[in-house]
């Protein structure tokens, strides 16, 4: 395991409130150059980030929750469904550039060849494209959300 990363696991609901806080809190501090401090833009980005819909992510058969663990403490959080699209892929900002990320990221391209899938397909933010870009990920398309976020639909063959 890379730096820092002490163990990659499939999420369980206990680990819902832990998982949202971890991507609220990426979201809200690192994705600033996303946001630009946009109270708009980051009620819509979170508006699905609820203990409903985490509990939802983690029993559904055709999606996987994943989670960087550091002393037992939930740190990372990635999420793919079975058509290969990768939902989630965020750090705690307290941990970032100490590997979580892509432990996080070949664990869920692993989830993927373990589907039989051929490739994965995402959309990045502006803060984390140049981290796709760096692991293989191609840009396809750009597009507007939440009107006035650009969004990176990115793709890579497996």
């Amino acid at each position: 395991m890379p730096l820092g990363v002490q163990k990659i696991s499939g999420a369980n609901q206990s680990q819902a409130e832990q998982i949202l806080d971890v991507l609220k809190r990426s979201i809200i501090q690192l994705c600033t150059k996303d946001h630009n401090g946009s109270e708009e833009i980051l009620k819509q980005w979170l508006s699905n980030k609820t203990t409903e819909n985490c509990l939802n992510w983690i029993a559904d058969n055709n999606t996987v929750v994943l989670v960087a663990l550091s002393s037992d403490k939930v740190v990372g959080v990635g999420k793919i469904d079975i058509s290969g699209y990768l939902h989630h892929c965020y750090v705690d900002p307290e941990h970032i550039c100490q590997g979580y990320g892509a432990a996080l990221l070949t664990a869920l391209e692993d989830q993927a060849r373990v589907w039989n899938l051929d490739g994965i397909k995402l959309e990045s933010t502006l803060t984390a494209r140049n981290f796709y870009e760096s692991k293989g990920y191609s840009l396809s398309e750009v597009t507007t959300v939440f009107g006035a976020m650009d969004s990176f639909h990115m793709t890579k063959v497996l």
